[in-house]
């Protein structure tokens, strides 16, 4: 189940890494995303804590270059 970009709600397509988000996991990410969105630091420093290493890997990808990846992500 991923989410809708817009609308923040639930959909049938799969996520990007094609695995399902188990409901508890996708309750805690929609509640850090609103909390985030509203100016919570904390809630922002979690996502990216989160994230960080899969985007980095990505834009690595995309890349090729370390220094990019490191500045980009």
């Amino acid at each position: 189940m991923t989410l809708a970009p817009t609308l923040m709600e639930p959909t049938a397509e799969p996520t990007p890494t094609g695995r399902a988000v188990p409901a508890a996991e996708d309750s805690g990410e929609r509640t850090l995303v609103e909390a985030a969105r509203t100016g919570d630091l904390g809630a922002f420093d979690e996502l990216v804590r989160r994230y960080q290493e899969r985007i980095y890997g990505l834009v690595y990808h995309m890349t090729s270059n370390h220094e990019d990846a490191n500045d980009l992500a």
